[in-house]
This record gives C-alpha cells, structure tokens and sequence, in this order.
C-alpha cells in the first residue's frame, strides 16, 4: 500500500533494508532504489513514494540537499535519515530541515520494525494519502494481487461513506497533440460538490482524467448542473465528458471505466464538446458508419472512372453536407469515409490497388483524429480521395514532402518539432508524420538523425 525509496551509495545496505521491510510488513513495497540524490530525484515522479529513506553522505548530490528538494517540491513525503553515531553533524542538519525519523547504521529487525510501524501510523492519520491509495488499486485492480485487493474493498467501505457516488471521465485524442484544460478543470471539479460532499482525484494526465464525487443524492437536475459548469470552461472544443453513476459499490469502477472510455471514444465531436450521462445497464454501441445513397455513390463511381476530379470533389463535398459530417462524431466521420474508399475500390476503372485503398483508410483515420477543425479535415480528404487521380497524386504529394525534406536539411540544427513543421507546411501532424514515414521509412524528426 505504500510506497518507499531507499537513497544509498552502499548496496549492501539497500539490499539488506529491502529485505527486511519486504519480511516484516507487506504494506510497504519498496519501488526506488538509488545510489545518489540525483538519481532519486529523477523518477520522483514516476515512483511517487510515501516514504523517503536517504542516507546523508553520498557522491553526487548528498542526503542534505536531497532532503532539502524533497522538502520544497513534495512536502507530502515522510522522510527518513540513515545515520551513523559519527555522523553527529550531518544528523544535526537533518533534525533542524524537520526530519525527526531515523535508521542506525546497520539496520536491525526490531528498528526497522518499529520505524514502520511508527511511518503506518502516520500515513494511516493522513485520510487523504489513504483514499488517494485506495481509489488507485479500486481504479486498477490488475496492478494489484487479489488478497491486497480484498483488503482494500473493506478498507474502501470504512473510508467511503456517502449514499452516491458518480464517475466523471474527461478525455481529449492523443493525435491531436494537445492537452485536457487540467488546471479549470480540478478548479471547477473543487467547486461542484455541496456541503458535506467530497471529490477524489483518481488519475490525471494529458489526455485522461478521472474524478470520483460522493454527494447526497443522484438527480437529473445535478447532472444539468455539471454540465453547464463543464460547457463553461475554455479549450474543451475537442474534449469528451462522461459522467456515469456508481452502483454496486466501488468495486465496480474497472467496468465503469472501460464503458466511460468507449463513449468517450464514440461520442468525441470535431470542434465541440460532448457530455454524456451514461447508466450502468446501457450498453456503448460501436460506431456506425452513415448510409450514402445509391446515386451519390454512382456520381462518385462515374466521376473517379472519368477521372474528372473536380466534379469528384464537388460530389464528396455534397455527400459531406447532406450527411452533416461536419456536426457528427469523429469515429463516424472515419468510418464513412473509410467505407466509401471500399466502395470506390471495388468499382474503380482502373482499379485501386489493395495497398494503396488501405493506405487511404489510414490517412483517413490520422487526418480526422488529428485535426482540430472540420474544414482542414475536408482539405485533408480532398487531398486523399485525390489519390484516386493518376495525374495529381504522385506529384501533388511529392512537393510537400520534397519541401518538407529540404527544410529539415537546412535548419537541422534547429530544434524542430513535429507541430513546427505542421503548421509551417499546413498540414495536421498525424497525417504529415504518416505520410513521410510511409516514403521515407522513418519519422520527420528521425529523419534528422
């Protein structure tokens, strides 16, 4: 249950306190052990201990300055000392930076022993370090063994005592290379619950959050409310919202969340935000593509054969309208147009050779996932249907990736990233990236190595 990093520049030592605090309880789990200060605090914040034990005189960056980082940048973890008795001075530093935990040199069982039982009862008094826990092995039960899991059910049941609780998901596609409004959104997620209610952090990253609120009961008028608070933040435009009731207890949130990421995935808008309310017995159907009509498809059939790509493109254009495409989910978009390249394939005079339809589909994919705006994604599907037109589509597409190439060559000493070239050349990342490795074997920025 909680986690701890051991700093030492003697192995044998990190060795012999693993051992013993893996023999004499299993709530803690040793998940970091460095030789330096350095190094510890390189994977802070991939390790996210509760416990730091560091000795004081190592190379590199010694304990003292250690702790100090550790007390400004993660005031929350415990610190302990290793300590010898000629190391009178260095434990004097420690005490007056607050640290009141320490380990003798060596290490015993019964110190060790008593030290964590002296940390358990710590980080037990701390409730939000506990529920914080406990939502995480709830939340992902597969990183955890079946017995911890049984355990942390119960604890669950003490810790969390509201009548209702409700999931919110919040998720942005990756491809589009930006970031969830984090910070509005814990804001505002501080503001929703009334008095006595609580909300609970359980995962946070660029592209996924996830919140847990216990509130006093479930209504229809509260999910409105969220909702209209969620609608006022800013840079949602391409965010998914679900909000789901847990039932059964909070046992049941490993479902919840795999519900909650599939509508999240069918229901992502281009250039607006979704909010979905989604109950435990419904289930999340798979996108469906749109039905085109027999006489667009025949146009568009007719037109590619006579390779007259101008009245092809009017076509597509009209089918995208008639169908709203542009105010329908991305998962939809993909999937008709994808559809469309399988009817086109098999009606195609000449013929559309199988690499190149599938390829088609892959760029249809990359370009609407990652594009933020629905008419660049018709600019990018004029461009891939354009495929279609002998004449156009080996040079259209080999002057931008020729300039692509000379630009790389020329300011390879820059430092260029991905979205640089994107918007230098107006083209979506994904698509610019899929299309250059697909000719080149390797992606824009490897292409500089």
């Amino acid at each position: 249950m909680f986690r701890v990093v051991i700093v030492e520049d003697e192995p044998p030592i990190i060795r012999s306190i693993k051992e013993k605090i893996i023999s004499i309880d299993p709530d803690f789990k040793v998940v970091g052990e460095y030789h330096n200060g350095t190094a510890a605090m390189l994977e802070m914040d991939i390790v996210k201990p509760h416990v730091l034990i560091t000795d004081l005189q190592m190379p590199v960056m010694d304990g003292a300055a250690l702790l100090e980082q550790v007390r400004e940048k993660y005031p929350e973890i415990i610190c302990v000392i290793l300590t010898g008795y000629q190391n009178y001075e260095y434990t004097r530093m420690a005490i007056r930076r607050g640290i009141t935990d320490y380990l003798l040199k060596p290490p015993t069982v019964d110190s060790i022993a008593e030290l964590l039982t002296a940390l358990k009862d710590n980080l037990m008094q701390n409730q939000s370090l506990v529920e914080a826990e406990i939502l995480q092995h709830m939340a992902f039960p597969n990183h955890h063994s079946l017995e911890n899991f049984t355990k942390t059910e119960k604890m669950a049941r003490e810790y969390f005592y509201h009548a209702n609780y409700i999931l919110l998901y919040a998720w942005i596609p990756p491809e589009l290379q930006t970031s969830l409004p984090l910070t509005q959104l814990l804001d505002k997620a501080g503001e929703f619950p009334r008095q006595g209610e609580r909300h609970y952090l359980i995962s946070a990253s660029a592209h996924e959050c996830i919140l847990l609120f216990g509130i006093h009961d479930i209504q229809e008028k509260r999910y409105l409310e969220i909702e209209a608070d969620l609608r006022g933040l800013s840079d949602t435009e391409a965010v998914s919202f679900v909000l789901l009731p847990v039932e059964d207890g909070l046992a049941r949130i490993p479902q919840l969340l795999t519900k909650a990421r599939k509508a999240a995935f069918t229901h992502n808008y281009v250039e607006k935000m979704s909010f979905e309310v989604v109950k435990a017995a419904e289930p999340i159907h798979d996108s469906r593509r749109m039905d085109l009509s027999v006489n667009h498809l025949n146009h568009l059939i007719s037109f590619q054969r006579k390779q007259k790509q101008h009245e092809f493109e009017k076509q597509l254009l009209s089918i995208i309208a008639i169908c709203e495409l542009e105010a329908a989910p991305r998962a939809l978009w993909v999937e008709t147009m994808q559809h469309l390249v399988r009817v086109l394939e098999s009606n195609a005079q000449p013929s559309i050779a199988s690499d190149k339809a599938r390829s088609m589909e892959d760029e249809i994919k990359h370009a609407i996932w990652g594009t933020r705006e629905s008419a660049l994604i018709i600019d990018h599907l004029k461009r891939i249907f354009g495929r279609l037109f002998q004449e156009n589509e080996e040079a259209e597409q080999a002057d931008w990736l020729t300039e692509v190439e000379e630009y790389l060559e020329k300011y390879y000493v820059t430092n260029i990233s991905l979205t640089d070239l994107s918007e230098k050349f107006n083209l979506n990342p994904s698509y610019l990236s899929y299309v250059f490795k697909s000719k080149n074997h390797k992606s824009p920025l490897d292409y500089l190595i």
